[in-house]
């Protein structure tokens, strides 16, 4: 029934902050809009490169070039948030910066240029942002998160998802390039004298857990990812949670190695403005993955800008995969125009349904997380068109951040979304034709359409309905009002029957 109830109880409008970043290496401005709760979710993104690091003089001089760049970044980004008029504004500096003895040459003529105060952020301030956004997007337990930028990288120490400690060493991509990599490609001497550095630089950080997860952050680590995404290597095509292997990585250096930077630029994913500091910059995450002692990292691409955004919106940071799914899905809800309270009536109901199959072992008890995103954003296709509403609805949930599912989880999600009005064959799901499913999957799928089905027939009635399961009978009794639309209950019923090969019986008036 999608449509229903979509302007009488809209949570409070999303409010809008804006984060410039100035890095090292680039500089970026993100526009975020949220919900209170949360998450932010980006509306506009502006990337320059003005390289500080690049031309460092005596003790980390910023140089009177690398100065002008990042002035001329810092002007550019201020016009374009006084247009934009957001709510909260956060001007942030990191490493390069924060290092400078003449940073001062930039901060105070940045705020005048920019019109926003510029912070200088210190190790330990940039790692805790870094952590802040990361927790609020991936679950986190006992774990060592990275964030490596152009000047430094930032080693963090989570337990018990809280963050614990940090330690800063300078031995960021484009620091590491300049010192070390003089020649395109880089002679075997300066390659073997930057892996022998980095080495000797992390021999400090304690050696990683057995069951310890490595969690990667910051422009390298999502370039990586894209160029073996494109190249086949990675399953998923959101890098946000993706696991990338050593062996992996090692071969992306020995490409880079023998490449020059011209035709680096050509290898697909690979940005071209960081076509010739990437080689640095996976040899670090190389040599860090080895004293850690794991064969992947988890890529991450929430961190430094999201945890500043979350301060700016005053969110607190969730501590599960269930709030996180929560929270990202009520947010797309609230985005597109949704009514909250009619995805949740749908969502609970589908719930009890759900408990009830999943007692009788019908569906795997690990799905509560997926059914929660799909039934609250069942309908949210409508904000496009309620002609084939079911497939928007689909493309949007598998597109849009929802926050602690995996990717895959997002397609079983939006497989569920699509089937919910459809009651197509799987091979449809998504309009796609047959998705990357194995047979017990689209079986899961298929029936958590279902139980979106029904539960949406239900949802209209003043009580919640009663539902009770003996054996292979399911029985249905109305709440008072009966359901608005007894056809589309009809429906929905004999999709039920046929997911999970049971009798329905509905009782009440209709």
């Amino acid at each position: 029934m999608g449509g229903r109830g979509r302007a009488t109880d809209r949570e409070e409008p999303c409010r809008e902050v804006a984060v410039a970043d100035l890095g090292s290496n680039t500089a970026r401005l993100v526009l975020f809009r949220s919900t209170r709760e949360g998450p932010p979710w980006s509306v506009f993104e502006a990337k320059e490169t003005p390289r500080l690091a690049r031309d460092l003089g005596p003790m980390g001089r910023l140089s009177a070039d690398g100065l002008s760049r990042a002035l001329g970044t810092l002007t550019r980004f201020g016009r374009i948030v006084r247009a934009r008029a957001p709510t909260r504004v956060a001007f942030v500096a990191t490493s390069a910066v924060r290092d400078a003895p003449n940073r001062s040459r930039l901060l105070e003529p940045g705020a005048n240029r920019s019109g926003f105060p510029v912070r200088a952020l210190s190790a330990r301030e940039e790692a805790y942002y870094a952590y802040r956004g990361v927790a609020a997007s991936i679950p986190l337990s006992s774990d060592r998160l990275f964030d490596l930028g152009g000047g430094s990288i930032q080693i963090i120490q989570v337990r018990d998802g809280r963050f614990r400690s940090s330690v800063s060493h300078p031995v960021g991509a484009l620091r590491m390039h300049v010192h070390y990599l003089k020649h395109d490609p880089p002679k075997e001497r300066e390659f073997d004298a930057l892996v022998d550095f980095l080495d000797v630089t992390f021999e400090r950080v304690p050696r990683g857990g057995p069951n310890e997860r490595v969690v990667g952050i910051g422009g390298t680590v999502r370039s990586l990812a894209r160029v073996l995404r494109e190249a086949g290597e990675l399953p998923e095509d959101d890098l946000h949670g993706a696991r990338v292997g050593r062996e992996d990585l090692e071969r992306l250096v020995d490409l880079f190695r023998e490449t020059p930077v011209e035709l680096r630029r050509e290898i697909p994913g690979l940005s071209a403005d960081r076509a010739d500091v990437d080689l640095a910059g996976a040899l670090v995450v190389l040599r860090l993955m080895r004293r850690l002692g794991t064969s992947e990292i988890t890529v991450s691409a929430c961190g430094l800008r999201e945890g500043v955004a979350a301060e700016l919106l005053d969110q607190s940071t969730p501590r599960d995969a269930e709030t996180m799914v929560l929270r990202s899905s009520r947010a797309a809800a609230t985005a597109f125009g949704l009514s909250r309270s009619h995805g949740e009536r749908v969502r609970q109901i589908s719930r009890t349904l759900y408990r009830l199959a999943a007692s009788r072992g019908r569906l795997e008890p690990d799905l509560g997380r997926v059914l929660d995103a799909a039934a609250t954003l069942h309908d949210v296709g409508t904000s496009v068109a309620y002609a084939h509403h079911p497939a928007h609805s689909a493309y949007l949930v598998l597109h849009r951040p929802i926050y602690g599912l995996t990717p895959r989880e997002r397609r079983w999600a939006a497989g569920a979304v699509d089937l919910h009005e459809r009651y197509d064959p799987i091979g449809t799901v998504m309009g796609q034709g047959e998705p990357d499913l194995d047979r017990q999957e689209e079986r899961a799928v298929e029936r958590l359409g279902a139980l979106i089905a029904v539960a949406e027939s239900l949802s209209e009635g003043a009580d919640r309905p009663r539902i009770s399961w003996r054996g292979s009978a399911v029985r249905i009794r109305l709440g008072r009002g009966g359901a608005a639309l007894p056809k589309l209950l009809d429906r929905s019923v004999r999709a039920f029957r046929r997911a999970f090969d049971v009798e329905v019986e509905v009782v009440g008036r209709r």
